[in-house]
């Protein structure tokens, strides 16, 4: 390949909660993939589905409220760590674009995207409720009951044995989905499997989450009296880069936060302790 012909790359340097980095780092080597390339597919995929599936932007107060968020967590993992990375320039130019017109901090959207792609599933599955499908947890409910009483006893007396069995319960869940699909070669072939994941990094969680929506609208529609009430504009939430986390300490990885939200933090944050 001619100098002229290699693929043009710019340098974007953004700071990560260390613990963050660490884990991408270490999954990143361990799967042999190119960090910075897979960052690049990672942006250009996922940030034309955040400027469309994001239907709010950041008031100058929610994004205030999540850097400073951002502040507290980058100064518990001692400041964070700086990260130079050469994207590709179609990549450099979603992150600004998305940025502005979704008012959202940058080292916020890139630490989201580097926990969405090296953080544990089982992690994410506790951070992040409600994640998986109910239908996925009820089999997995069931499935629990089939076991001996003495093996489920161990099991429920480790949450991290349970979160695993968990977590591999419904990495079976997604192995149906993929079969439907009848592709020998994804299914296989081990470099089928690995551009398969790599066209589309964000896949599973997007699977989902779709998932979980159609059974919440599904249950919200079924206590309302008219469907028409169920109210759409939540449905961001059910996305990679809108779902919101469960603990407000994590406010500063949520990309949009509604003004309603920030002001019930806020005073909440103001009030004496008793």
């Amino acid at each position: 390949m001619n100098k002229s012909d290699t693929p043009k790359r710019a340098k974007v340097t953004v700071r990560i909660i260390k613990p963050i980095l660490d884990a991408f780092n270490a999954r990143t080597e361990e799967a042999c993939i190119r960090r910075d390339a897979l960052i690049s597919k990672a942006l250009e995929v996922e940030l034309p589905r955040v400027l469309t599936e994001l239907t709010i932007k950041n008031s100058p107060i929610a994004r205030s409220y999540i850097q400073a968020k951002l502040k507290s967590m980058l100064a518990m993992s001692g400041g964070g760590s700086l990260l130079t990375l050469a994207l590709s320039c179609e990549a450099t130019d979603l992150l600004e674009q998305t940025c502005e017109e979704k008012n959202i901090p940058r080292d916020t959207l890139m630490n989201r995207l580097l926990l969405l792609l090296g953080a544990p599933g089982q992690y994410l599955e506790t951070r992040m409720y409600p994640f998986v499908p109910v239908s996925w947890v009820e089999s997995y409910e069931t499935e629990l009951t089939n076991f001996d009483l003495h093996d489920l006893s161990a099991i429920a007396k480790d949450k991290g044995m349970l979160a695993e069995y968990a977590v591999s319960h419904y990495a079976g869940e997604l192995a149906k989905i993929q079969a439907q699909d009848g592709d020998f070669d994804k299914a296989f072939s081990p470099l089928g499997r690995v551009a398969n994941i790599m066209s589309d990094p964000l896949q599973w969680y997007r699977i989902m989450l779709s998932i979980r929506k159609e059974e919440d609208r599904t249950a919200m529609e079924n206590m309302q009296a008219s469907p028409s009430t169920t109210p759409s504009h939540w449905e961001y939430q059910y996305t990679p880069f809108g779902k919101p986390f469960d603990d407000e300490d994590w406010d500063g990885l949520n990309c949009v936060m509604e003004d309603e939200w920030v002001k019930q933090l806020g005073n909440k944050a103001s009030k004496p302790n008793k």
